[in-house]
């Protein structure tokens, strides 16, 4: 049976007694406890998921007093999911929406775009553009620009006069797992002719 480490990331002052690793059925359901881990273990690997399923673990810190923390936000919750083969699916994060390409002065065109992460799933962290002309296909194993998590909008060049320039954006993870929408958005470049002369003279 496959199984998935679930690596704890931890911020602050220490002072702690331990940590508890509670799983949930789905983001709404009661929470149950699947260990108690001592203050110097900083990872859980989690067992025992059957084939195409999908459980939410979240953990709690453990004061020496006894006192434990709470979860306050579902944006705890790390999802984890099994496919068919009962091999983990990494989990990704969601894409980007409102795509929209603008032209620019002399032929450059810009991307811009929107999103939001679902608390559920993985943050993205960074995203990757990739931008084809006319008819050629995308090259989905290259991208034209990778840029980091707070990017909006990314230049994609300048190209002749009515080129038609395309753009997909997909947001990915700093462990390399990447999301496959193939939402284009479509442009054409429009580079202006360049003034006539005011003055001509025959000599």
């Amino acid at each position: 049976m496959s199984t998935a480490s679930l690596i704890l990331l931890l911020f602050g002052p220490g002072n702690l007694a331990g940590y508890r690793v509670y799983r949930r059925a789905s983001v709404s359901a009661p929470s149950e406890l699947v260990a108690d881990l001592d203050d110097d273990v900083l990872s859980y690997t989690v067992t025992g998921l059957a084939a195409d399923s999908i459980a939410y673990y979240y953990v709690n810190a453990v004061s020496p007093s006894g006192v434990e923390s709470t979860i306050t936000a579902s944006s705890r919750l790390r999802r984890v999911a099994m496919d068919a083969a009962n091999e983990l699916i990494l989990p990704s994060p969601n894409p980007p929406f409102a795509l929209a390409l603008t032209g620019g002065e002399g032929g450059a065109v810009t991307a811009t775009w929107r999103h939001r992460d679902n608390n559920s799933e993985e943050p993205a962290d960074g995203f990757n553009v990739y931008v084809a002309t006319g008819a050629d296909p995308f090259d989905f194993n290259t991208p034209a620009f990778a840029v980091g998590a707070g990017a909006r909008s990314q230049a994609l060049g300048t190209f002749a006069d009515g080129t038609t320039v395309r753009c997909v954006v997909r947001a990915r993870t700093d462990e390399g797992v990447e999301e496959t929408n193939t939402t284009e958005a479509t442009a054409e470049a429009a580079a202006a002719a360049p003034a006539a002369p005011t003055t001509l003279v025959v000599v």
